[in-house]
């Protein structure tokens, strides 16, 4: 994947948050193509992104089978966000006990063990 010819595609876009929504989605392929959750890290500046900025982390996390990348989020709800994705990708419902969001660690529990049973 090239991610700049990405980026600079999205930019045809006329409306600000398409061109960001795009943007974080060639933010997104690129991190979890490479395994490297810093390529999420352009999203984080974008305003209004912060639930692509932690499922980009998420996804990634998922892949690398560690939930590492998640500490980059400074938000409570957005880590615990984070590790679901992860823990989604990863099939493994353990780490959902990191999640500190009752609501979250729920829904974390009961998609990790549905998609595990895929």
């Amino acid at each position: 994947m090239d991610l700049n010819a990405c980026v600079v595609n999205c930019n045809v876009l006329e409306d600000t948050k398409m061109v960001n929504t795009c943007q974080s989605g060639c933010y997104m392929d690129a991190a979890e193509e490479s395994r490297d959750a810093s390529k999420c890290d352009p999203i984080a500046t974008m305003n209004n992104m912060s639930i692509f900025y932690a499922t980009c982390l998420g996804n990634t996390a998922g892949v690398i089978q560690d939930i590492s990348p998640c500490n980059r989020l400074s938000d409570p709800d957005d880590k615990d966000f984070c590790i679901v994705v992860a823990a989604d990708e990863y099939k493994n419902p353990a780490i959902c006990q990191g999640v500190t969001n009752e609501i979250y660690r729920s829904v974390c529990i009961d998609d990790t063990n549905t998609s595990s049973g895929k």
